[in-house]
């Protein structure tokens, strides 16, 4: 997001702060405007591992009734 974007949306966080939670997230933390970092609480989040994900991309897959491009024994 631009900086004009982002201090957009900080004025439409602050309209609406008493209704309303927002949930932004990003790479970089250094991309987001001080005056929008200081509205957030931050959540850090590792990488899934394969093992983590794979169970339930197969399950969206099943659920969507489409088929995978293939991955070892999995889908195509």
């Amino acid at each position: 997001m631009t900086n004009d974007a982002q201090n957009a949306l900080r004025r439409v966080i602050e309209k609406f702060t008493e209704n309303t939670r927002f949930c932004i997230i990003c790479n970089y933390l250094s991309k987001i405007i001080p005056a929008l970092q200081s509205r957030c609480t931050r959540f850090r989040f590792g990488p899934l591992s394969s093992d983590q994900i794979l169970p339930r991309l197969e399950y969206v897959v099943e659920q969507e009734g489409t088929r995978g491009t293939g991955h070892d024994n999995h889908g195509g």
